[in-house]
């Protein structure tokens, strides 16, 4: 083991003789990761979104509705960063600050298993799906996939939102 170690210290000069070149620039452009970064953030797609008078967020085709609060309805008609973090979760924050919120998702697809079975409202739903199938209702493309998408809102820990379990 000594001598291939002893080994790969020449041989790694020579790779680096033979491989290396010199950056065009020598300034070490690298940003340190400071206590304020957060991996998670920076790894998850973000977008601005305006937050309505109705205290509402559109993003991804699916309506957050913020809880009323003194910070929510301070920030009508202001930004708000949603964050979308690859396992789905969904976070809604204002200069750090995580906002509660409920959703009501305008993609929804109607279920008729679901509904208590009924003559006249079972043919009603059957429309319904059939319209909706035909439409052809899907996310947009511009955001990832939201598949097991929880709510979230604490600070520093991404849960499900309990106002709405």
């Amino acid at each position: 083991m000594e001598a291939g170690n002893e080994f790969l210290l020449g041989y790694i000069d020579k790779l680096n003789d033979k491989f290396a070149k010199l950056p065009l620039n020598t300034t070490d452009l690298h940003r340190t990761l400071t206590d304020m970064d957060n991996i998670e953030d920076a790894m998850c797609w973000q977008k601005q979104c305006t937050v309505s008078n109705s205290l509402t967020i559109q993003y991804d085709r699916v309506m957050y509705i913020l809880e009323p609060s003194e910070l929510a309805n301070g920030l009508r008609r202001k930004k708000v960063t949603v964050f979308d973090y690859p396992d789905g979760t969904i976070a809604i924050r204002h200069e750090g600050v995580y906002l509660p919120y409920s959703s009501f998702d305008k993609v929804g697809k109607v279920a008729q298993a679901d509904v208590v079975s009924n003559k006249r409202l079972g043919a009603v739903l059957a429309f319904a799906k059939a319209q909706q199938d035909e439409i052809g209702l899907k996310r947009s493309r511009q955001a990832p996939s939201r598949r097991g998408q929880k709510k979230v809102y604490e600070e520093g820990q991404r849960r499900a939102n309990p106002a709405v379990l």
